[in-house]
Order: structure tokens, then C-alpha cells, then sequence
């Protein structure tokens, strides 16, 4: 079911023609199939014989030719009551499918409508872990450029106080992809053991 244009729209079929799905390709919730009554009822049609149906004539000379002579259509309600599509059957011949027949089939389209929502909840959920991971990669760069930043800063203020002095600043981290994330924990810890030597440094000068 597509809600954003109100209408049922194929998903999967086994042993139509393209005549038949390009007919029944987009069916509105005002047609006159048996699908589309399924779906304004929110409750199972079953058409014996479309020959017989006075409501199926427009439908009536494409099912003929697909071979089709009689159908049903159920509605896909979750627990819940969701309505997230129709499952039609349909038939060579005249036919009306028992009670415990449809009370199957009622069953089944209520654990596919289970199944569908699912799938789109863990759909959307896996789209929000790739953000996430999008947003920590992004993280860890701003964390590499802040711990270059800060090594930068360390040596210029070092060699500012004494010209010519050699301290051993780690240089900028070029990380492999299998081992940024230690690199980059030893980087800032490096810097920072920098950091202190620099301010001891200058205290001891001072005195």
C-alpha cells in the first residue's frame, strides 16, 4: 500500500502476464476489484464467479483473459490493526474457499503485515546506526586535527621561549585505518606529556 498516493501498487506476483499487471499495476481505494474492496472494507472479498459480479464488469474481460474466474482478496492488518497492503489468490474456476480456508489465510496475512513492519522499523533503525557511525568517524577526525592543533602549538610556544631548542613533539599523526583509533588515544597522551615538559621547563627557567 502506498499511502503517499493512496493506492495499492504490486509488489510481488507469480503467473501474470504483463496485460494483467500493467492493468492492475496501480488500484485505487474507489475501483471496483476485489482488492480495492478489500481495502475500503479492511476485511477479506471473496468473488465466487467475476462472471456473476455485477461490480467486477470493469475488471471483467482482463481477468478472463489472465484465466481467472474467481478470487479472493485479504486484507494485510497487523496485531495492531496497521493495514500495510492486500493478498489476492485467484482461481481457474468458480470457487468459494472455505471458512478454515480464509481463516488461514487470515492468519498468514496477519504475520506478513508483522514481518513488513518490522523490516521498515529495523530499516530505520539501521539508517540511524549509519548517522552514527557517519558522526563518530567525523568525531575522530576533529579529535586527530585538535590533537595536531595542539602538538603545533605546544613547539611554537617552545621555540618562541628558546630559540633553537629541540623538544621531541610528536609529528602529525598519519594513521593507518587499522590502528587510528590507538594512534590516536597515544597522540593525545603524548602531546599532553609535551605539554608538561614545556611549562616545566619554563618554570625552571624563570626561577
Amino acid at each position: 500500500m502506498n499511502w503517499k498516493t493512496g493506492q495499492l501498487q504490486i509488489q510481488a506476483q507469480r503467473g501474470f502476464q504483463e496485460e494483467f499487471l500493467n492493468f492492475f499495476e496501480c488500484v485505487k481505494l474507489s475501483d471496483t476489484s476485489a482488492c480495492a474492496r478489500a481495502l475500503r472494507n479492511r476485511e477479506s472479498v471473496v468473488i465466487e464467479d467475476v462472471m456473476l459480479d455485477p461490480q467486477f464488469g470493469p475488471c471483467r474481460d482482463i481477468v478472463c483473459r489472465a484465466g481467472v474466474r474467481a478470487v479472493q482478496s485479504t486484507p494485510l492488518l497487523s496485531s495492531h490493526g496497521a493495514l500495510v497492503g492486500i493478498l489476492s489468490t485467484h482461481f481457474s474456476t468458480s470457487h468459494r474457499p472455505t471458512g478454515a480456508q480464509m481463516l488461514a489465510v487470515r492468519d498468514a496475512a496477519c504475520l506478513a503485515a508483522n514481518a513488513i513492519i518490522g523490516l521498515r522499523a529495523d530499516g530505520d533503525d539501521f539508517d540511524r546506526v549509519r548517522r552514527s557511525l557517519q558522526l563518530l568517524k567525523e568525531s575522530r577526525r576533529s579529535l586527530q586535527r585538535a590533537d595536531q592543533a595542539l602538538e603545533t602549538r605546544v613547539y611554537n610556544r617552545a621555540t618562541r621561549t628558546r630559540p633553537g631548542a629541540r623538544l621531541a613533539i610528536l609529528p602529525s599523526v598519519i594513521c593507518r585505518e587499522s590502528s587510528r583509533e590507538a594512534e590516536l588515544r597515544q597522540t593525545r597522551q603524548e602531546s599532553e606529556e609535551d605539554g608538561h615538559t614545556v611549562w616545566r621547563k619554563l618554570r625552571q627557567r624563570k626561577r
